[in-house]
């Protein structure tokens, strides 16, 4: 599954005036994505506020992303949900809909034992397409045991893991365990050279939606082994991502994507939208950023 690889925006989900699923813009910024060289995309995870939409809007996400992406790049579908027979319906969909993968959360709401977290993975993975496992502590405020993620490695269908943290011991372990049976993103975007430097094999993240040229060309810079670059680059990711991250992040990416003639729309609630001001700021802190390449 090392195909899976590259980076992959965590995509933002378009919503019109009335906050309703906005597909025609789905097709403009996956193309806009495209435009810049991106390997694939993640739809409807925590940054596309897939939790925050209804079963059926996520399938027709699902199928206008599978569209707009016309097999020129990957499309990993996340499809966690409290209830296991909920995510298995929407990773089946995303199968018909002609997704590479899915991915998921490990249960939510219920705090439930280590075999109940396996049997959902299982489930999900059974449905047919790979299964990329989603451990983002900081939202769930579950850390998975090492012991746990490893056996997640041996379920049937288990294809990777997309690493939202900052313990690169724990990553490169999980690498090494996975001897090529999986593949592990980096989902941190202040840290992604960190995480390639460990053996990760790609990235997915939110921000990479705003700058994804850059992103694009410090993953290419490392794979050609000019580290220089690559650095230079991260360092001035990092000051854009700790601008951003300073205001509400989805509705500042959304506010952005807008200032650039990309009209998302506002985060459904209760995710906070960030003023046509602050968006417009943020975008000119970027262009002073990048303004040398």
């Amino acid at each position: 599954m090392t195909d899976l690889g590259g980076v992959f925006p965590a995509l933002l989900t378009p919503f019109d005036r009335q906050g309703q699923l906005n597909e025609p813009m789905v097709e403009a910024l996956v193309h806009h994505l495209l435009d810049a060289g991106v390997d694939g995309f993640y739809v409807g995870g925590s940054t596309g506020e897939g939790l925050l939409m209804s079963p059926q809007e996520r399938r027709r996400l699902t199928t206008a992303a599978v569209r707009a992406a016309n097999g020129k790049a990957k499309v990993i579908v996340h499809v966690g949900a409290n209830a296991t027979d909920d995510a298995v319906a929407l990773a089946r969909h995303a199968a018909e809909a002609g997704a590479n993968a899915v991915s998921t959360l490990p249960p939510l709401f219920f705090k439930v034992g280590d075999e109940a977290v396996i049997e959902h993975y299982a489930r999900v993975a059974s449905a047919g397409l790979p299964l990329i496992a989603y451990h983002i502590p900081s939202l769930t405020g579950q850390r998975m045991a090492p012991e746990l993620m490893a056996r997640l490695a041996e379920i049937p269908g288990v294809a990777g893991l997309k690493f939202t943290d900052n313990d690169f011991f724990l990553m490169r372990n999980l690498i090494e365990d996975g001897a090529g049976r999986w593949i592990v993103f980096n989902g941190s975007d202040e840290i992604f050279l960190c995480g390639l430097a460990m053996g990760a094999h790609g990235g997915i993240g939110s921000t990479y939606n705003v700058m994804p040229e850059a992103y694009v060309s410090l993953f290419r810079a490392f794979q050609a082994g000019d580290l220089r670059r690559a650095q230079e680059l991260q360092f001035r990711i990092t000051r854009a991502v700790r601008a951003i991250v300073a205001h509400p992040t989805i509705g500042a990416l959304k506010a952005m994507m807008s200032a650039r003639g990309l009209e998302l729309g506002e985060p459904r609630r209760p995710l906070p939208p960030v003023s046509a001001a602050v968006g417009r700021q943020l975008c000119e802190t970027l262009d002073q950023l990048f303004a040398t390449r």
